[in-house]
Formats: structure tokens, sequence, C-alpha cells
């Protein structure tokens, strides 16, 4: 899969410079040029995914077809599908069950996170940050909102804003708090 920013600047006609400045007036989105000769190579991706989508915007295009991860030849397709066929044990399939009860549970601990969050952007960037983690998470996120309730702690809402974080935001966070840890072991 080859990274297609090169190809669809160079159908507009565009320099580097001119889609760096397209970038800033529409999208008031800054990269430098240099930036995105490496996001045209593969060799570095932004850290803001807001920079693909605006890319994908301008040219008309799908992050997916801009990234080239749409592909994918029919020939190609039906292997995949054979192989996958191929390698399906029917018996494991049966025995597959799905569990309603958790699913229950799970749908109803979403709800209850959601109405404890109260803001509909905050909620939706946590579902972003946890979307790549198992679902049964919110489970453990709303038991600790029902702990911090009886106990007067706020456990639940650290976690939730560091879920919230971008992965970049993450980090640091996650450095600074490694050294706040690390400082008062020192001390004892």
């Amino acid at each position: 899969m080859e990274i297609k920013l090169k190809e669809f600047r160079e159908k507009e006609n565009l320099s580097l410079n001119k889609l760096r400045r397209i970038l800033k007036e529409k999208y008031n989105i800054t990269v430098s040029d240099s930036q995105l000769m490496y996001y045209e190579n593969g060799t570095r991706k932004p850290r803001n995914n807001k920079v693909w989508e605006s890319l994908a915007d301008y040219f008309g295009v799908s992050v997916a077809t801009l990234l080239g991860h749409d592909e994918i030849s029919p020939e190609e397709m039906t292997t995949k599908l054979q192989d996958f066929f191929e390698n399906l044990d029917m018996n494991e399939l049966n025995n597959i069950k799905p569990n309603y009860d958790l699913l229950k549970k799970v749908q109803s601990a979403y709800e209850n996170v959601e109405e404890h969050i109260n803001n509909p952007k905050k909620y939706e960037n946590f579902g972003k940050g946890l979307a790549d983690f198992n679902q049964s998470y919110m489970l453990t996120i709303e038991k600790l909102i029902v702990n911090d309730i009886e106990m007067g702690t706020n456990f639940a809402d650290i976690l939730i804003n560091y879920i919230s974080l971008n992965d970049y935001d993450k980090k640091i966070a996650f450095d600074l708090v490694q050294k706040l840890s690390e400082r008062d072991n020192e001390k004892e």
C-alpha cells in the first residue's frame, strides 16, 4: 500500500509550498514543506489525523484512498477470501455463542458512563480513546464511578480524562505522573 498524496498533489499541479498554504488557509493546519514531503514518502506520519482528513477533503477522496488502503484487486480479494474459508473451522464457529447478558451490561455501562461524563465532545473523545480496547473495560469504569461516589474519590474521572486525551498528550500525562511518583518514592 502506497500513500497517494504525491500523486494527487502532482495531478493538481501543486507544489509542496502551495499545498502547505492551502492547508493553512482553508483548514487552519500548519505544516512545513518538508513535513508534507515526509508524509508523501511515508517516512513520517502526522501526529494529528486532521491533517489526513483535510488533505483527503481537499482532493475529494477518502482518507483510505489517500493512504492507499483501498487498493486491493479483485484477484487479491478472492485469494484472501478463499484462504479465510479454507482455514475456517466450522466446529469452532458453532461453539461461539453471543453472551447477551454481557452485551446488555456493557451497553448499560456505556449509558451510565455517558451520563457521568455529561459532555458530548468529551464523551466522543473518550470513545475514540477506548476504541482499541476490549469494550468490557467500560464495566470497570462504571464500577469505578460507583466506588468514587461511595468513597468520595475521583479515580474514574482521572481515568476518563486520561483515555480522552490524544496519544501525544497521553504520553505527556503518563511521563508527568511517572516523574511525580518517582519523586515521592525518593522522599520516603
